[in-house]
């Protein structure tokens, strides 16, 4: 069975619109369409996907949840938290709150 990782990414409205669409006409999940679309970018850019193991002993993954938040909206804010500000304002226009 495969396991599946959560994760959080933006679309401008444009993207999520025609995602949706296609989706709904091929009758599938736009997750199932997003992970097909990395899936094969990998692919092209590695030559491979990479195996369930490989991705479970990268030591790049290990640093995944050894910090902490305090509710401050870290994964959707991490630029300006970590950095004092908005890298990309204009994906951002609310920034931190």
């Amino acid at each position: 069975m495969v396991k599946y990782k959560l994760t959080n990414v933006r679309f401008t409205e444009e993207e999520h619109e025609a995602l949706r669409h296609l989706a709904v006409s091929e009758g599938r999940s736009m997750a199932d369409i997003v992970r097909e679309a990395v899936s094969s970018y990998l692919e092209h850019k590695i030559g491979r996907t990479l195996t369930e193991d490989e991705l479970a002993n990268d030591p790049f993954f290990k640093v995944i949840g050894i910090g902490s938040s305090d509710g401050a909206r870290g994964s959707e804010c991490h630029d300006a938290i970590l950095y004092k500000h908005t890298a990309h304002p204009e994906r951002d226009p609310g920034g931190p709150r």
